[in-house]
């Protein structure tokens, strides 16, 4: 090959190289929430936009893919809960929590939705978002976003820069770190690292887990609004008029184009919140077999369960009551690779009725229900 030719080759693979590391993850839809509950889409990076669906909800605040690309969650700051199987187009009312400043939600695995409000309580739900049930308290005040890592450690982030982290799915927070700004709105986990987006455009990054921070890179806009990573490196940025600028590592941001709308609240990607591309094989992790005593004495009892893991994990136990309330939970016990074994709690006294006891991953791997009738 010529001289000359081999430039322009090298020119051509550098250019292509450039394309494809700022593309969207293949296949990856990109959402724009308008406060009034109109959902928006991009298919090309958010260069352009179509309306998807709109939910007559005066006060969304937040949206969430599920288990899979069509199916997605939408939570208002009043503490209504919302889910829609085709992708946004319709929506369901689902259930309720009795906050008044509900701020974001997070999925931890394909059945466990958190809600995280304004005074920092954490509200929990196993099934779907029917139920909500107090999961932890995180310290502070005006908490603003909630984000899962890939090491399945949560982090908080409240409007101040205070940065809280759990590494048991909620149930109890630590303060790590802080940032010295005064309107933090967003938090995202891309990779090994933390951003956190300013009203003001400001980008900063932590690589050990919040701790420390520095400012990555700036946005020539104010009013920022929404902060979300694709699963292929970008992350997107949205103003609350709706401008949408994409950066490969949060440092350089070119502004890609706009919904054209006003009281954009948030931006969501259609790529599960659980991290788990196939949810068959995400159930298939962890088997819970069979239950006994069951019944189970209304005065409380040891209560065995012969469970299977395909790995070494952490779990716990929740026994729910018929109206979904989390009326116990029990102390952490470590599950080994085995075909079958079998693992204790002691059960709390409790009145006769119908209970679901769910046994859970801390690390958001797998759960596994079954059902316990409490006899006098």
């Amino acid at each position: 090959m010529k001289t000359q030719e081999m430039r322009w080759f090298g020119v051509l693979v550098g250019f292509a190289l450039l394309v494809f590391s700022c593309s969207p993850a293949r296949g990856t839809t990109l959402y724009a929430l308008v406060s009034t509950g109109e959902l928006f889409a991009s298919t090309d990076a958010g260069a352009t936009w179509e309306v998807r669906g709109a939910l007559p909800a005066p006060d969304a605040i937040g949206l969430v893919a599920g288990s899979s690309a069509q199916e997605l969650y939408l939570a208002t700051a009043s503490g209504a809960f919302y889910g829609s199987s085709d992708a946004g187009a319709e929506w369901t009312a689902l259930g309720a929590v009795p906050s008044a400043d509900v701020q974001a939600l997070v999925m931890t695995d394909v059945t466990t939705i958190l809600l995280l409000t304004a005074t920092g309580t954490v509200w929990e739900s196993f099934q779907g978002g029917a139920n909500f049930t107090v999961l932890g308290v995180i310290p502070g005040y005006d908490h603003v976003s909630l984000t899962r890592a890939e090491t399945d450690a949560l982090f908080s982030l409240t409007a101040t820069g205070t940065v809280s982290r759990s590494q048991d799915l909620g149930g109890s927070w630590e303060t790590i770190g802080a940032i010295p700004v005064s309107d933090a709105v967003e938090i995202v986990a891309s990779g090994e690292d933390l951003y956190v987006l300013t009203s003001t455009g400001c980008i900063w990054q932590s690589t050990d887990e919040g701790s420390s921070w520095l400012v990555r890179g700036t946005l020539s806009q104010v009013h920022m609004a929404g902060l979300v990573t694709d699963g292929a490196g970008n992350l997107y940025a949205a103003t609350r008029e709706g401008e949408v600028a994409r950066s490969p590592e949060g440092s350089d941001w070119s502004w890609r184009g706009a919904t054209g709308q006003l009281n954009v609240v948030a931006l969501a990607v259609d790529i599960p919140g659980s991290g788990v591309d196939d949810p068959a094989d995400h159930a298939a992790f962890f088997h819970l077999r069979s239950a006994w005593p069951n019944p189970v004495p209304a005065s409380g009892d040891q209560i065995s369960f012969r469970l299977s893991s395909k790995r070494s994990a952490t779990v716990r136990l929740c026994l729910y009551d018929a109206a979904g309330r989390c009326v116990m939970t029990g102390p952490m016990r470590t599950l080994q690779p085995s075909a079958s074994q079998i693992t204790s709690w002691t059960l709390d006294p409790l009145p006769a009725g119908l209970y679901q006891a769910r046994v859970t991953a801390i690390d958001g791997a797998g759960s596994a229900a079954t059902q316990l009738v409490f006899v006098r």
